[in-house]
């Protein structure tokens, strides 16, 4: 599913400046038995949008991280002051250099302290680490422009693995080319 990326857009600046988070951020390897913990805090980051009791259900039992996927995958936290506000999940595609950005979420007491922003730029560095020459997602309708903010161009529209939406497909290139760039 090759997009067309617009001219201009290349690879993003990977180093993480300007986060306000308060008390020092560390961004780590989510452990396996934080699973529950991550689940959770995605589904209230999801609800934080005003989505109802039965859209929240089948989200949590379409993306609720387990042990195994945390340890099969490419899965960090943020945390800052003790506690985890935020995480990414990046999903490996088996025999490929395109790689699905599955989750980012951050703790809502948490938006718009630059998180975010910083757990996407280390999910795009560890997924180009890792061997992705793109990295795609489909995006909830609340997150689009952060991500076209932040550098991602829009690839088309894909329903979502339950099939119950069909999302904008989003992608960033992080192909040697774009790095050039």
């Amino acid at each position: 599913m090759g997009g067309v990326r617009p001219a201009g857009v290349g690879r993003q600046h990977l180093e993480v400046t300007g986060v306000r988070a308060t008390g020092d951020l560390a961004i780590r390897p989510a452990r396996t038995d934080e699973a529950a913990l991550l689940s959770d805090l995605g589904a209230a980051a999801k609800a934080s949008w005003g989505y109802d009791d039965a859209f929240m259900a089948m989200y949590r039992a379409e993306f609720d991280l387990t042990p195994a996927f945390i340890e099969d995958n490419i899965v960090y936290a943020a945390e800052t002051d003790g506690a985890v506000v935020g995480f990414f999940a990046v999903e490996r595609q088996p025999g490929g250099t395109e790689y699905q950005l599955l989750d980012l979420f951050v703790r809502p007491d948490r938006f718009g302290q630059g998180i975010g922003r910083a757990l996407l730029h280390r999910a795009l560095s560890e997924a180009r680490r890792n061997g992705a020459d793109l990295l795609f997602l489909l995006s909830d309708p609340n997150a689009e422009t952060f991500y076209l903010r932040m550098g991602a161009f829009r690839q088309g529209r894909q329903r979502s693995r339950s099939g119950a939406r069909v999302l904008a497909r989003l992608a960033f290139d992080l192909s040697a080319a774009a790095a050039a760039d």
